[in-house]
């Protein structure tokens, strides 16, 4: 009696979703066939949530195992050959791998059997046209995504953060709009930017907050566990970079351009032009900036020498006590003219703290909110560089014939049209409404945990410190002098009366 076949099952799918090829349905179908074969299972392979067309048989985690190990069986069987591997390549490594280990592959449900001939020469076609039907998937897949990002609408994949799909109100499909979780901490990643804050100090802020990264907030919205995920640089700085802040399309780090040639415009800026600009220059400043010591200083960028120069902190160790000091860069150096000494790094930003607070403290804490304007010189100026390379092109011949002819004069119209409509629109700027939160800068001073948050807040109320180790002057920002002023005057009104004239109030000095 010939030895019976030694059979290893192989069962793959990519999801768990789909019932008729479910394992439990293709391990019915192999063990038929088995009995069929008069042969036995020795094992079972069961690669669960595995794309055939991404990872070899060879990396599959309980394929490879049993591939590691061929003197276990004598014939892999599978249920259909699009469920075993997708890629020609892939199932000619098998069947090289099969013949130098005298292995034998078939099919449950096909007549494939490299036992046999004609079983070997079915096998290849088959693979051939599983490898050409797949091919004809991804080519469909992404023909249809490309025309989703082409006509502003959203096909699926990462979502820009402060944005979120919505199902499209005028048509099928799916559309981005403004996300009211994230939007909010989108203006304030970019407000703190351009305010000369650091990513780090963001960064750390964001985390000390709780405030969920991108990617855990997805998951929450989508219904998934987040993991606590942290902010980083990398992922911040991705964020600031992309031109997703203006609404407009992007695949690979690109624009994506309508048939006219302009960019397409897939959802409502986040942002408008004039703070994009802004935005890339204080990027690009803090791109060649190099940070200085391991920890921060509460007053860098804050405190300043009489001299115009901004304070850095300098430690040295003595006898096991480290000095930690504030230092003019100029100080000394020749040419410069400036003498300032070092001052106390703890004495100066206790003194900082204690002004900033007594004269500013009893202040509600506002939020800037953005009241988009409207300046359509950036698309104006897209517009008429789209019709000089028409026009170039034409020149060059590219639409000689009747039919280019046409199609010239049709985009050559659109953009004219387009570019008119936009020169008729009145320009009007961004302009900024403060919110009242219900919190004074003092109560919102102590709920700021680290050094860098407190330095963030400093950064973005405007205040500067000039400072010398005998006196230190704050200088407010306009819009701040003038609420102080009418904190003021309401206070007289409250004890002595209405006031005639109340002066605005001066910056703070305070000397030692």
């Amino acid at each position: 009696m010939p030895p019976t076949e030694r059979i290893l099952g192989s069962i793959r799918l990519s999801d768990f979703k789909d019932e008729t090829t479910s394992p439990e349905r293709q391990e019915e179908i192999i063990t038929a066939a088995t009995t069929a074969r008069s042969g036995r299972i020795v094992g079972w392979a069961r690669d669960i949530d595995v794309s055939a067309s991404k990872v070899h048989p060879f990396d599959r985690p309980e394929l490879g195992a049993w591939l590691k190990e061929p003197e276990r069986f004598d014939t892999l069987l599978f249920w259909k050959l699009d469920r075993f591997v997708r890629s020609v390549a892939d199932f000619h490594d098998m069947i090289k791998w099969c013949d130098e280990h005298g292995k034998n592959i078939a099919s449950a449900t096909e007549p494939i059997d490299l036992s046999t001939d004609i079983g070997r020469a079915l096998a290849y076609l088959i693979a051939i046209f599983a490898g050409m039907e797949a091919k004809a998937i991804a080519d469909r897949v992404r023909g249809s995504h490309d025309y989703l990002r082409r006509h502003g609408r959203w096909g699926g994949g990462s979502i820009p953060y402060g944005l979120m799909p919505v199902q499209n109100p005028d048509g099928a499909g799916w559309v981005l709009v403004h996300d009211p979780d994230t939007k909010p901490i989108v203006t304030e990643m970019v407000d703190r930017i351009i305010a000369g804050e650091s990513m780090n100090s963001i960064c750390a802020d964001f985390n000390e907050r709780g405030i969920p990264t991108p990617r855990d907030h997805v998951a929450t919205r989508t219904g998934k566990q987040p993991k606590g995920r942290r902010w980083a640089t990398t992922g911040f700085g991705k964020i600031m970079r992309s031109r997703a802040l203006l609404g407009v399309a992007e695949y690979d780090g690109n624009l994506v351009r309508d048939d006219t040639g302009l960019p397409v415009q897939r959802a409502k800026p986040l942002i408008s032009r004039g703070q994009w600009i802004e935005l890339q220059a204080a990027m690009e400043k803090l791109a060649v900036t190099k940070t200085r010591s391991s920890s921060t200083s509460l007053l860098l960028q804050v405190a300043f020498c009489p001299c115009g120069k901004p304070y850095y902190r300098q430690e040295y160790t003595k006898k096991g006590n480290t000095y930690s000091y504030y230092f003019c860069p100029d100080s000394g150096r020749q040419g410069t003219g400036c003498t300032a000494k070092t001052i106390r790094r703890v004495w100066l930003d206790e003194l900082v703290e204690g002004m900033f607070l007594a004269e500013v403290g009893d202040l509600e804490v506002l939020e800037k909110h953005l009241v988009p304007g409207l300046d359509n010189s950036k698309e104006l100026a897209d517009i008429e560089q789209a019709l000089e390379e028409l026009e170039d092109d034409r020149a060059a011949g590219l639409y000689s014939n009747a039919r280019g002819t046409e199609r010239f004069r049709a985009m050559h119209a659109k953009l004219s049209a387009r570019y008119d409509a936009l020169a008729a629109q009145p320009q009007l700027p961004d302009r900024w409404e403060p919110v009242p939160t219900g919190r004074t800068m003092r109560e919102h001073w102590f709920t700021l945990g680290t050094v860098e948050a407190r330095r963030g807040f400093l950064l973005q109320a405007g205040v500067r410190f000039i400072a010398t180790p005998d006196a230190v002057t704050m200088e407010l920002p306009e819009d701040l002098r003038e609420r102080v002023k009418q904190h003021t005057m309401r206070l007289g009104e409250m004890t002595n009366g209405p006031q005639d004239d109340v002066p605005g109030a001066p910056a703070a000095v305070v000397s030692r």
